[in-house]
């Protein structure tokens, strides 16, 4: 079998049939679908009860949470490739054929752009600074930076992953983590990979954006825990490839400050602050940080009681200037 796309699901009724119906649009012939339902209480199990295509297999799953649910799955899978999909997105026809063409014998990893759409019906074209439409790399520091700091973010979404290596090295999500299972996952990969990865600026995958929520205090903890990760295996690498680390942290720091209470923060929020206001400072100094960033990082460093709002006029700014940080 040449595919497994997994999509692991909660409380998923309102999304994931039409999830499901993108993904059979697009599974080439010797491909399957293993749909790991994580304990859903709604009418998520209905949803799957319609489909009769042999080529999905559902996993009824109690519930611990979306990394739990891939990891059931993963021990499922049969394909000699893994792909991701997240309950609530969509991919486009031609998703898996093309990044298949791209996975031969001396490829271990394949990545395609992704297109947002945002609440509301919004939809951003994510623009990459590849300026080419396929782009080749060998070496973690290389594949870190394009990965996690240029183009393509951390989701597990939109690649292609071979199992012979996370069979080999017994690769998992972490199910101590709310937030960051997903960077985590490829970066631990990345560090096993021997060969190449192939970056396609392709937009196939439909990544859809919820409506924000406040901050969590275990998302506080999780964001220190995960990044903390991160950026020792970026250290281990090369100094350089820690400080990208240390960027891409006060990045995702950024977000976490902007959905903080305008008022009233607790000992958690305060301490996102103090640690935010601390990676802020290199960053701005950092020469890989654009001019734009330095004026983010300093208004929510300066004023996280306004952050809030400032992230909201930011993101109006960047999304003209086809850029994003949610």
């Amino acid at each position: 079998m040449i595919l497994s796309v997994i999509i692991p699901v909660y409380n998923g009724e309102k999304y994931l049939e039409k999830c499901i119906r993108s993904v059979l649009c697009a599974l080439p012939k010797g491909g399957e679908i293993i749909v790991a339902n994580d304990g859903s209480t709604d009418g998520t199990a209905q949803v799957l009860c319609g489909f009769s295509d042999a080529r999905i297999k559902v996993l009824n799953l109690p519930h611990k949470g979306v990394s739990g649910a891939r990891n059931a799955a993963l021990k499922e899978t049969r394909g000699k490739w893994i792909s991701f999909v997240d309950a609530d997105d969509e991919v486009k026809k031609g998703i898996f054929e093309t990044l298949l063409k791209e996975a031969d014998e001396d490829t271990e990893f394949v990545c395609c752009s992704r297109e947002k759409v945002y609440s509301g019906g919004q939809t951003f074209k994510a623009i990459t600074s590849m300026g080419e439409d396929k782009k080749i790399l060998t070496g973690e520091k290389d594949i870190y930076r394009e990965i996690f700091y240029d183009n393509f973010g951390s989701a597990v979404w939109g690649r292609l992953f071979k199992k012979e290596i996370i069979d080999r090295y017994s690769l998992r999500f972490r199910e101590d983590m709310v937030i960051l299972e997903d960077m985590c996952f490829i970066a631990d990969y990345v560090l096993r990979m021997e060969k190449r990865a192939v970056f396609l600026s392709d937009r196939l995958y439909i990544y859809t954006i919820q409506a924000q929520t406040p901050v969590k205090k275990g998302q506080i903890k999780d964001l220190k825990k995960g990044y903390g990760h991160i950026i020792r295996l970026g250290y281990s690498i090369s100094p350089k490839t820690g400080q990208l680390m240390e960027l891409t942290y006060t990045d995702r720091l950024s977000r976490a400050v902007a959905k903080l209470p305008l008022i009233g923060k607790s000992e958690d929020e305060k301490e996102l602050i103090r640690q935010y206001r601390h990676y802020s400072k290199k960053a701005i100094v950092s020469h890989e940080t654009g001019a734009f960033r330095k004026v983010y990082y300093f208004a929510l460093g300066a004023f996280p009681n306004l952050s809030g709002i400032i992230l909201k006029a930011a993101i109006s700014i960047m999304r003209r200037c086809k850029r994003t940080v949610d």
